[in-house]
């Protein structure tokens, strides 16, 4: 479903950066995402399969494609190796190409669309092609991604 197609209905509720509970301080972790893993969110409440340095306390997912923006918060839950997580999503992550073994699936308690996402802003600045961290603070007052 893209932004054009007429169907913009969420499979998630909405929130606004504002009602976000948590600290200023807290970590986010910011992926990229074809429009395509929206489903794999969907299915799985999860995200994965990832490199992580670091534990972040939420997730924010970048749409590309169509949206061009950070859609998606997610508030985490815990970070398991790949190989460790259940057969379903492992299978799930295999039905999407994204199976490997050494990495970690980042499971989420919360899923929000965001009702203000950040667009895409900045030229070659501005473009998410991998993970990068941030503050939940940065996030809040960012007003594109060349921002984050």
């Amino acid at each position: 479903m893209s932004p054009n197609s007429g169907e913009r209905q969420p499979i998630f509720p909405e929130i606004s950066l504002a009602e976000v509970d948590g600290d200023k301080e807290d970590l986010v972790a910011i992926f990229p995402m074809r429009e395509e893993g929206i489903q794999f969110l969907n299915q799985a409440n999860a995200w994965g399969s990832v490199n992580l340095k670091r534990e972040p306390k939420f997730v924010a997912l970048y749409v590309s494609g169509d949206y061009k923006q950070l859609r998606y918060l997610c508030s985490v839950d815990s970070i398991t190796p790949v190989s460790d997580v259940d057969s379903s999503i492992q299978t799930k992550l295999k039905e999407h190409n994204a199976y490997d073994p050494t990495k970690y699936v980042i499971s989420f308690t919360n899923i929000f669309v965001l009702k203000h996402p950040i667009p895409f802003s900045g030229g070659q600045q501005g473009i998410i092609r991998g993970l990068q961290y941030t503050t939940l603070e940065t996030l809040v007052n960012a007003n594109g991604t060349d921002e984050l």
